[in-house]
């Protein structure tokens, strides 16, 4: 049985980060049995694809053997896709039980692969959005940056233009990767459709523009802080390894070069502090989605009214 820490009233962005590393922590092996399956998909694919684009790089005057490296590659591909969504559902089905909307993660499980659909289509609308303001603001600082070869007021427009399309722009990413996050959570707690879910959190995440911002920047530090020192050994063992080639060969080429078992060392690294890591941002964003419909649609208020509604009925069954 999962622990959770639930609350009736809305909390600072501090107390829900602080909260979701709380959850984490009590809820430590539960995670781990979760995530080891996708995990080792998620190494597996990475080390074929690897392997794959290594020999094929290495193999290019050998026809024969690119077919199979090919497959190779593509293979570790396939994994990386596959793995990478059963990741995505069962982080959901963690989300769900930590903000109290499932008694256990079994059920939650399965609630989550009824939504594999909506997290496809989610993951095509956040790549599409993500390419559509790319593409918009880079249209504007081309625009802002042929402002200057003129002089006067067109160099001024120019620098303005450049200015406010930067910083718009990248504000802009910041409120769709928000958007994205606070849909992921939708799709975990509500069991609407995905362009209503899509429209909710935009809602939500519009109305507190600024605390959203605030709030992926401190959560993504947060994560950041627990997974530097995680990553520190792998980067040690990089550093040395780089040191110590290029001492005995005497060149920086090959000082930069990594074999390819250092290679897989490190992408199956990079995977299991991924495995700790991700979960605490997923419960960042689940309660903070909880904590915005509190704060702006009365969850707490309508869950009692539920509660109630239920206790007044089966004592009305009782009779």
């Amino acid at each position: 049985m999962p622990s959770i820490v639930t609350t009736n009233r809305p909390l600072s962005v501090g107390d829900i980060i602080g909260r979701a590393f709380r959850i984490f922590r009590i809820n430590l092996k539960l995670i781990a049995q979760v995530l080891l399956f996708p995990t080792i998909l998620l190494c597996a694919g990475r080390i074929g694809f690897i392997i794959g684009l290594t020999h094929l790089s290495k193999s290019a005057a050998d026809i024969a053997a690119l077919p199979t490296w090919g497959l190779v590659a593509l293979a570790g591909g396939l994994l990386l896709l596959i793995g990478g969504f059963v990741l995505y559902l069962r982080l959901i089905a963690l989300v769900r039980v930590f903000t109290g909307f499932a008694p256990d993660y079994i059920e939650a499980n399965k609630y989550a692969k009824t939504r594999l659909g909506s997290l496809i289509g989610l993951t095509l609308a956040a790549f599409a959005a993500t390419i559509l303001v790319m593409l918009m603001f880079a249209v504007a600082i081309g625009i802002s940056v042929a402002l200057f070869a003129g002089k006067g007021v067109f160099l001024v427009a120019g620098v303005f233009g450049l200015t406010i399309s930067i910083c718009s722009g990248f504000l802009t990413l910041l409120f769709v990767s928000v958007v994205g996050h606070m849909s992921l959570s939708g799709i975990a707690i509500e069991k609407d459709d995905l362009g209503t879910l899509i429209s909710h959190a935009l809602a939500l995440s519009s109305r507190s523009f600024f605390r959203s911002i605030l709030f992926y920047f401190l959560t993504t530090s947060a994560v950041a802080l627990l997974a530097y020192p995680l990553s520190l050994p792998l980067i040690i063992i990089l550093v040395g390894h780089s040191v110590s080639q290029g001492i005995a060969t005497g060149t920086h080429h090959s000082a930069t070069e990594l074999p390819i078992y250092m290679q897989i060392v490190s992408q199956v690294w990079e995977q299991l502090v991924s495995m700790i890591v991700t979960p605490i941002s997923f419960t960042c964003f689940g309660l903070y989605y909880c904590d915005l419909r509190m704060r702006q649609e009365g969850l707490d208020l309508i869950e009692r009214v539920q509660v109630m509604q239920a206790e007044n009925n089966s004592e009305l069954e009782l009779q």
